[in-house]
């Protein structure tokens, strides 16, 4: 039974905490938030780094492939070759769930593969198409299911100011004038300027436990995807793993094994009132185990050849 380490930037985020996996370790790359003094150094020796990674550098004999997530891999200019050296046996990949990166990382990305025979996946088909890179989905904790509280709303979702205000607000004020009670939050600063009453503002970072709670007590969550975005995001594991609708501004999921169940709608300039009313109105069909299996953490590994 093959066993997967998987670095990432940092181990609080999303389900990474809560994640016990029996042949794949999510681990945090650095022990702890390195300071300003530490980060100004290993800039100046990149090498110091490896002092400061956590307890997973003298445990690499035991893996047979090493995951290293893309921020974590933009980190630490070291990182590899510490790899390298720690593990000749085990197979290395670059995996990217960002569709934000720039030129200029997905550049470093590219020359880190190849010096270092590093395989470079990416969850999105379309960016995998423009730069070279090999396809592999997004992931989720199968283990993971929606405990029984009551429900509070129809439709949740949270977002960065940054991104795609306009089709937020759009979607919003679609799913009011269709009945349904929101929970929508932005993220950020200036977001609430001009920003539609039933849209809320958090200056500060949500954490994702507490976003956890409001997927919990809502029937539906919506995922506005970015422009060219092929990729199922986070939301629609999300949706997948806890038994929601989902709304989402993603066309493609019209092409995913999970769209059969009737768990989906598709939002665009098209969808009228009565869709969105319908299709809410409908129960939801419980995602079967052959579903989450293909999206859990283990077979995504095992995807990684």
């Amino acid at each position: 039974m093959e066993r997967s380490l998987v670095i990432v930037s940092d181990a609080d985020l999303y389900y990474f905490p809560a994640f016990a996996g029996d042949r794949v370790f999510i681990t945090q790359l650095f022990s702890g938030r390195p300071g300003r003094l530490f980060n100004a150094l290993r800039k100046l020796c990149p090498p110091l780094a490896r002092f400061r990674y956590g307890p997973w550098k003298n445990q690499l004999d035991g893996y047979d492939r090493i995951v290293v997530m893309d921020v974590a891999a933009l980190m630490d200019a070291s990182l590899f070759s510490f790899l390298r050296s720690g593990s000749a046996s085990a197979d290395i990949f670059i995996y990217s769930w960002n569709m934000d990166l720039s030129d200029g990382q997905i550049k470093i990305l590219k020359e880190k593969a190849e010096r270092y025979s590093c395989g470079l996946y990416s969850y999105d088909e379309g960016f995998c198409a423009r730069h070279g890179f090999t396809f592999n989905t997004i992931m989720f904790d199968a283990g993971l299911r929606c405990p029984p509280v009551p429900l509070e709303c129809d439709a949740v979702y949270l977002g960065l100011s940054k991104d795609r205000l306009d089709v937020v607000e759009r979607a919003a004020r679609v799913l009011t004038q269709a009945g349904l009670q929101l929970d929508f939050t932005v993220v950020g600063p200036g977001a609430a300027d001009g920003m539609e009453p039933y849209i809320k503002q958090s200056i500060n970072y949500v954490p994702y436990q507490e976003y956890l709670l409001r997927i919990y007590r809502s029937r539906a969550i919506v995922d506005i995807a970015q422009h060219g975005q092929l990729g199922y995001s986070m939301r629609v594991m999300e949706s997948i793993f806890y038994d929601k609708k989902l709304i989402t501004t993603n066309p493609h999921v019209v092409d995913a094994p999970f769209f059969k169940y009737g768990n989906v709608l598709v939002l665009d300039e098209r969808t009228s009132l009565i869709e969105v009313k319908e299709f809410m109105a409908r129960p939801t069909a419980p995602y079967g185990d052959e579903i989450r299996r293909y999206y859990s953490v283990e077979a995504w590994a095992d995807r990684f050849i």
